[in-house]
């Protein structure tokens, strides 16, 4: 872990969502669906009516897979999200917040076999998302953890202030759907990058539409 005092902007802690920051690929569960072959409309349509809460919302989706396949393995699942690309540079972005003692953390809704195979290659300071459970032999169960709920991600950005004694001006936050905005309220920089649309940008400090993560970092390095 990178320590330090973080940059002479005051920065100490950057938050990322994954899906549609660091990768080009708006939502890792809706890749899965496509490649698997299934529909998950009907089961996105009762969580956004308030009729199933997350947990539920990921089991139903799960259930999707399972009801056409019988039995999927989780390495079926890590090769298809093994195909979803990154943003341009985000090895490089990322290690240049760390070299200035800035903390990073993605926080996000999506599955957390893509934010693992990210922080593999390129090391976070902490990794919170959700997780699909598995038996003995690896294969998928209909047991889900939502470590992150969507529109709570704040509530993750607010703990890690906590834990590192962080004032929510020492923050930033990175997303590009309305459910950052929980995550952008909680700090004091929010960038809307490539926002979904313009609601998304009209509750986050800035907005920057670019491939290139390595543009974030003027937004982030300068007073």
């Amino acid at each position: 872990m990178t320590t330090g005092n973080g940059h002479e902007s005051g920065i100490k802690l950057v938050a990322f969502d994954m899906d549609g920051v660091l990768t080009r690929v708006k939502s890792s569960w809706k890749y899965v669906h496509d490649r698997m072959g299934v529909d998950n409309s009907v089961n996105l349509t009762r969580y956004l009516r308030g009729e199933i809460n997350y947990e539920q919302f990921m089991v139903s989706d799960v259930k999707l897979w399972l009801d056409k396949y019988g039995k999927v393995h989780r390495d079926t699942i890590s090769e298809v999200l093994s195909e979803i690309p990154l943003r341009t540079n985000v090895a490089h972005a990322i290690g240049s917040l760390r070299d200035k003692g800035i903390r990073v953390a993605i926080i996000s809704g999506g599955i957390s076999w893509l934010s693992d195979r990210i922080d593999d290659d390129v090391p976070f300071d902490e990794v919170f998302a959700n997780e699909i459970g598995t038996d003995t032999e690896g294969f998928l169960t209909t047991v889900c953890h939502p470590t992150v709920v969507p529109e709570r991600k704040g509530d993750v950005v607010r703990a890690l202030q906590a834990k590192w004694g962080l004032a929510k001006q020492e923050c930033v936050s990175v997303g590009d759907s309305i459910f950052d905005r929980s995550m952008f309220d909680a700090s004091g920089l929010s960038i809307a990058f490539n926002p979904e649309n313009l609601e998304v940008s009209h509750h986050a400090t800035r907005m920057l539409e670019s491939d290139n993560l390595d543009d974030l970092l003027p937004h982030i390095l300068l007073k």
